[in-house]
């Protein structure tokens, strides 16, 4: 059988010869060592250079494997290796690349994958919680390729389980630490590939912001490690065309409006002079969320002058008051000014917000 997998103008009398069938009853095997052989033999009959030695042969092949079904069945395969096992990782391994092969060699495959259960099955192995392995990574790339390429993954990833709370799950792991070798970095950055590509999908823009995904992405850039830039490069997704700015700045806007309306509202304890009391009060009674809001918006609009032209045409509207800095700068200083002694990078970072809204509005003055 190996001997055909270099000689690809003979696959048309391999599928005559019903081997298609004895595939798929091999791949439902119970013994793991065959259903690995079996996946080892369709890896190297789908190799992509093969494939393309013969166009002909290769397009029965892959015609013959999706009559088979051949995603749902190299799919419940998975479920019969055990992957702290060498040789059934390897088998999982090589599965993994069949799907591959197929979909560099027939781009609509990705169809199948999403409606037969790979996408799901990647969804939650590239997510899965625990040691850090191989598998892991191919299924995060594999992941990151069909929400790249597919409307249908897209739409898919929080119809049955919440892909986006999983993916975002997932990526909180690297808000304060760093992956620990290039394999797991170019894993993290598949994972914040498919977040980005997920977003082209408007419903997953709400999801993302309900899943706390614009704080997560806020605490990355203030952590400064390596997710730094792809947190940025997730918040321009997120704002990207007019639900994604609709939904950030406004959402945040009408919470800030909110917020700073209670504070300003809510009566301060003046009489025994205890100012510090008075303050943590007013944290209890909102200013505490109010602060939050304030600094997630002021990073957002300082990094993203799309959600900062937003933001000011909300203000303008709700409150008749655009000057970024009118709304966010007595916030900022008042929480700066509270801050504990050994707080000095976070005074940086707040001085920093205020000198980069400052430096923007003036800049607007001048044109």
């Amino acid at each position: 059988m190996h001997v055909l997998a270099t000689n690809p103008e003979l696959y048309g009398t391999l599928i005559e010869a019903q081997a298609i069938p004895l595939f798929i009853t091999l791949l439902s095997h119970e013994n793991s060592d065959i259903v690995g052989a079996t996946l080892n033999l369709l890896q190297e009959l789908t190799d992509v250079d093969i494939l393309n030695e013969s166009v002909e042969g290769a397009e029965q092949l892959v015609r013959a494997l999706l009559d088979a079904r051949i995603v749902e069945c190299i799919v419940a395969s998975f479920a019969t290796l055990n992957e702290t096992v060498k040789d059934d990782a390897d088998a999982l391994h090589n599965g993994l690349t069949v799907f591959e092969n197929i979909l560099d060699f027939h781009p609509a495959f990705s169809q199948d994958c999403v409606q037969h259960g790979l996408f799901q099955w990647l969804l939650k192995r590239a997510t899965q919680r625990g040691t850090f392995d191989g598998n892991k990574m191919y299924a995060s790339e594999m992941l990151a390729l069909l929400l790249q390429t597919s409307d249908a993954a897209r739409e898919q990833l929080t119809a049955k389980v919440d892909g986006m709370e999983l993916l975002l799950r997932a990526l909180a792991s690297y808000k304060r630490h760093d992956p620990t070798s290039l394999d797991e970095r170019e894993h993290m950055e598949n994972l914040f590939d498919g977040l980005c590509s997920s977003l082209l999908h408007p419903p997953n823009r709400k999801k993302f912001l309900d899943g706390e995904g614009l704080q997560l992405m806020n605490l990355m850039l203030r952590e400064r490690k390596q997710s730094r830039e792809s947190a940025l490069k997730v918040l321009d997704h997120a704002t990207t065309g007019p639900e994604g700015k609709e939904n950030c700045a406004n959402g945040k806007v009408d919470k800030f409006i909110q917020r700073q309306n209670k504070e300003n509202t809510t009566p301060a304890d003046k009489g025994d002079g205890d100012k510090m009391r008075e303050y943590l009060d007013r944290l209890d009674g909102g200013l505490y969320t109010l602060q939050n809001v304030t600094l997630l918006l002021s990073d957002i609009c300082v990094q993203l002058n799309s959600a900062r032209q937003r933001a000011i045409k909300l203000f303008s509207m709700k409150v008749r008051q655009e000057k970024l800095s009118a709304h966010f700068i007595p916030i900022l200083s008042e929480y700066a000014e509270n801050l504990g002694e050994t707080a000095d990078e976070e005074r940086r970072r707040i001085d920093t917000f205020i000198a980069r809204l400052n430096a923007a509005e003036k800049a607007e003055r001048k044109q």
